[in-house]
């Protein structure tokens, strides 16, 4: 796969941005890789308050020909990772971002794994709190800017791509 960067304009002067992997280190009791959805494609949820983000990451996760589910908030993110539809066809890992309105990445990482979730939960944030996202039972960081060599790889590294 030929390195590239998706590149986004800010609304403050136009100025170009790219998204960076950061790994946390792996929590001993989560599991590295859980085994994948019925479908032949990783599936995963995407939960990012920007619209331009997450058409970001959606054309991105396309290209790596991963499902995705896109929520706007940690709330609706959290009800979609434990909703009825998630139990018979669940996502492979959710990509959270931290700093939300309604819900925060913090709380619904809390919550998700207060109600049981077990698989994969990746960070993705331009904010390095590694500790504070351990603490919330986050898997692994992804720190914007993010490329799709760093996508690709924390993809990899938790679903069978």
């Amino acid at each position: 796969m030929a390195p590239w960067f998706l590149i986004k304009t800010l609304s403050s002067g136009n100025l170009p941005t790219s998204f960076a992997l950061r790994r946390l280190p792996r929590r001993v009791e989560k599991a590295a890789v859980m085994e994948q959805s019925e479908s032949s494609k990783p599936r995963v949820l995407v939960i990012e308050d920007s619209d331009i983000e997450r058409q970001l990451m959606e054309v991105m996760l396309g290209e790596l020909g991963v499902d995705v589910v896109l929520a706007s908030n940690g709330k609706e993110g959290q009800e979609l990772a434990l909703s009825e539809d998630a139990d018979i066809n669940p996502f492979d890992l959710i990509l959270m971002n931290i700093a939300m309105p309604v819900m925060d990445g913090y709380t619904a990482t809390r919550q998700l794994r207060d109600a049981g979730y077990v698989r994969p939960i990746i960070v993705v944030t331009s904010d390095p709190v590694r500790q504070k996202c351990l603490e919330a039972g986050c898997n692994d960081f992804l720190q914007k800017p993010i490329t799709l060599d760093s996508l690709h790889a924390v993809i990899h590294r938790y679903t069978k791509v």
